[in-house]
């Protein structure tokens, strides 16, 4: 079965060439208007046009008798007259204001209270007509929408309060017809944070308040006092700036942290050199290292005395190989008691294994000498004893 061949799509055309729509009410200024970008009667202007006519329409509701100051001679109606002169003459608007001024109350009528459902819905108004900016195409104006000042919040962006939450209506200066009394006043869950921000660091962990930071001095060494320095026969003091760690468990962290200490200390000594042009000379080792002696020697100390350098390279050598000679030599000593222990050792359990056969030998023939004393006297009988001879007596049989 065949498929219907599809006709081919007509190309787009450019839309520079095609023809905008005019406004479909035909009550736009000018043609060349779309829908939406008509100023009166798209749908942006139609919902704020909508949205005015409810603002309007409880404003008039609720507003006192009066809005004009004593002595000026402008009746109530007055803004509201000069509105309708400046609003253009759309059949909707106008039938929005016939209908604002049928439901007008008279000026000697008090007007209504709102309960507390109306209330909040006054005050979101308000906040919205206070935040919303008036649109730039509309061609009415909100001057004629006056808010009760009573109907304001405190805040432009006050929440809406519940008279009947117990948070805000226990205090002693709140009262239940009052959805604003204590609005202003910090309620227990703002006290708390404010004590918690103010004494909180901006990461939001409590911040521990410090004291004065101690530094280590002769006068306060809170660290003790570096050992086995002197000058010349005096002792030269120094306070430790840090406290001293013990030493390092396995061989591979003491050579790690030797090198990268040693090093740094290195590094310090040539810069002390050359700042101050000392004679200058280190030497150290590890005894786990054997006897390969790390040593510098100042460049000054290299250039002046490097007879006394050399001398002072093989006697500092002959020391650690005594020390690390020393060393091997106790550890071989140890070893070898060590040894000698385990031999003496291993000799004492053979010749008590010795002992232990032969006693065990010496049971299985006593042994078999009582069982064949045993077999010759069941055999024998009494009639031995008479062969053998007066005062003669047989062995007893020996106890196992």
């Amino acid at each position: 079965m065949s498929t219907p061949r599809r006709s081919p799509r007509k190309p787009r055309e450019n839309a520079s060439k095609v023809q905008r729509k005019e406004c479909m009410c035909q009550k736009c200024p000018g043609k060349g208007y779309l829908q939406r970008e008509c100023p009166v009667h798209s749908a942006k202007a139609t919902r704020e046009r909508n949205a005015r006519e409810k603002r309007d329409k409880l404003n008039l509701q609720y507003r006192p008798s009066t809005t004009t100051p004593v002595g000026s001679g402008a009746p109530v109606g007055s803004q509201e007259k000069a509105s309708e002169d400046q609003a253009p003459e759309d059949p909707a608007s106008c039938n929005r204001v016939e209908q604002d001024v049928s439901i007008q109350p008279s000026p000697t009528a008090d007007p209504p209270a709102p309960n507390v459902e109306e209330r909040r819905v006054l005050v979101g108004m308000a906040s919205d007509r206070v935040t919303t900016p008036k649109p730039r195409s509309s061609p009415q104006t909100d001057e004629d929408c006056d808010i009760d000042p009573a109907l304001l919040p405190t805040t432009p962006h006050a929440p809406l309060i519940d008279p009947d939450n117990p948070l805000f209506t226990s205090g002693p200066d709140s009262s239940p017809g009052s959805p604003f009394s204590g609005a202003s006043e910090l309620g227990p869950y703002d006290q708390d944070s404010a004590s918690i921000s103010s004494t909180s660091s901006p990461s939001g962990t409590p911040s521990k308040s410090r004291g004065p930071r101690v530094r280590a001095s002769l006068r306060n060494p809170i660290f003790g006092m570096v050992e086995g320095v002197q000058r010349g026969e005096e002792i030269w003091k120094i306070a430790r700036v840090h406290a001293l760690n013990p030493q390092l468990p396995t061989v591979e962290r003491i050579h790690k942290r030797y090198d990268e200490k040693l090093s740094a200390i290195l590094c310090r000594c040539e810069e002390l050199a050359s700042e101050t042009g000392a004679w200058l000379y280190l030497s150290a080792q590890v005894p786990t290292r054997g006897v390969d002696l790390v040593h510098y020697a100042s460049k000054r100390l290299r250039k002046e005395a490097p007879d006394a350098l050399d001398r002072i390279y093989n006697l500092n050598l002959e020391v650690v190989q005594a020390l690390v000679n020393s060393k091997r030599r106790d550890v071989l000593q140890a070893e070898m008691e060590l040894a000698r222990a385990r031999a003496a050792e291993e000799a004492a359990k053979a010749s008590e294994a010795t002992l232990r056969a032969d006693m065990e030998s010496l049971t299985r023939a006593n042994e078999e000498k009582d069982m064949l004393i045993t077999n010759l006297r069941a055999l024998l009988g009494p009639s031995v004893l008479s062969l053998l001879g007066p005062g003669t007596t047989m062995p007893p049989p020996s106890v196992p």
